[in-house]
């Protein structure tokens, strides 16, 4: 089974992306804070990664660019709350499979999760 781990800053929305994904055939795994999803990384070597994040508080900037540093090749899925051009910049650096701004339609967020997995599976296959 495909391990998926979810950050989300902000799950007070409707249906969480956790919540959304629960549907699917996942080893799903949410963490509740940076320092846990980080760990999560480092240990379970997930497939792939979606975060939620607000672009303005520095901790959720840190964890993510120490995501990258511990998972560079790991498929990551962000979304934000907000589509500033510091945040554009900031989300491109970090090389997501997919980068969308808050609201995202459920079946839009279940595709990039697919694509995400899929492109795991195309390394690990060209490996």
């Amino acid at each position: 089974m495909r391990r998926v781990l979810v950050y989300e800053c902000c799950p007070e929305r409707e249906l969480s992306i956790q919540a959304l994904l629960e549907q699917e055939d996942y080893d799903l795994a949410a963490c509740e804070d940076g320092e846990r999803l980080l760990n999560a990384v480092m240990a379970d070597k997930p497939d792939a990664i979606v975060y939620v994040f607000k672009p303005e508080c520095q901790e959720d900037i840190g964890v993510l660019q120490l995501l990258r540093k511990f998972a560079p090749t790991t498929p990551l899925v962000v979304l934000a709350n907000e589509s500033s051009l510091r945040v554009q910049r900031l989300v491109r650096e970090l090389r997501p499979i997919y980068y969308a701004v808050a609201p995202v339609e459920p079946e839009e967020i279940r595709s990039a999760v697919q694509a995400a997995l899929g492109r795991r599976q195309q390394r690990a296959a060209g490996a």
